[in-house]
């Protein structure tokens, strides 16, 4: 589907139309963030860069929504064998995919929902 983007005209010139397709989301996201990237694509213009950045940007946000999960269905920490309390891998991992996701969305020049 191709859809006319204007392009900024250069100085003295007219502006000018070019066609642009607008990238479909990639099957491997979860729904919710096949959602947010078609959002985003369709309202915003991305080159392959910024596509690239917004595929791995919302990748992270997967992958933090299944640790969150699996936090809160194991629990934030856990004994190791000596008794020792530590903290869950998976929400030290969470907090890693979200960092990398509101990267992403800053590098894009969006503001993630908190």
């Amino acid at each position: 589907m191709a859809e006319t983007i204007p392009v900024r005209p250069r100085r003295g010139g007219r502006a000018r139309t070019q066609a642009a397709t607008i990238p479909r989301a990639p099957r491997h996201l979860s729904k919710e963030s096949r959602k947010l990237f078609d959002s985003i694509v369709t309202q915003w213009v991305l080159g392959p860069d910024g596509v690239a950045i917004l595929r791995g940007g919302l990748e992270s946000r997967d992958q933090y929504e299944i640790c969150r999960a699996q936090v809160a269905k194991d629990g934030p920490t856990f004994r190791t064998e000596t008794g020792q309390i530590r903290a869950h891998p998976a929400a030290k991992l969470s907090i890693d995919y979200l960092s990398a996701f509101r990267q992403a969305m800053r590098q894009l020049g969006l503001q993630p929902e908190e």
